[in-house]
């Protein structure tokens, strides 16, 4: 509960709930696939710095095929595992939520399935 206070605040604090067309998003470590978790997970964390407009590091995370050349490299875990030798992300706020970095794990593990 705590992290999941912390994180909301290093986001800004914003104010979410009731938004019209949203759903929120229900981390479950059993379940990893791409169209489902993992993108809603990179869209919610990543997506706004890296995407076609703006690609921090030349990375971009906004379509499947550039995710599936990301995980390829080894990056997309080191980056949010915060492993040596890999930048952390996301980049001024604290680590994603062990679940989250779970099911992005799994979903590289499982050969970056497009589901």
């Amino acid at each position: 509960q705590i992290e999941l206070i912390q994180n909301w605040i290093l986001q800004g604090a914003n104010n979410t709930t009731n938004c019209s067309g949203t759903t929120a998003f229900v981390c479950d470590t059993t379940s990893f696939t791409y169209n489902k978790d993992v993108r809603v997970i990179l869209d919610k964390e990543c997506v706004s710095c890296h995407n076609i407009s703006v690609s921090n590091s030349g990375i971009r995370l906004d379509t499947y095929d550039e995710v599936k050349k990301v995980g390829a490299t080894g990056a997309l875990v080191g980056v949010i595992d915060w492993l040596q030798g890999w930048r952390t992300m996301p980049q001024g706020r604290g680590q994603l939520p062990d679940c989250e970095r779970t099911v992005i794990r799994k979903w590289v593990e499982a050969g970056m399935p497009n589901n």
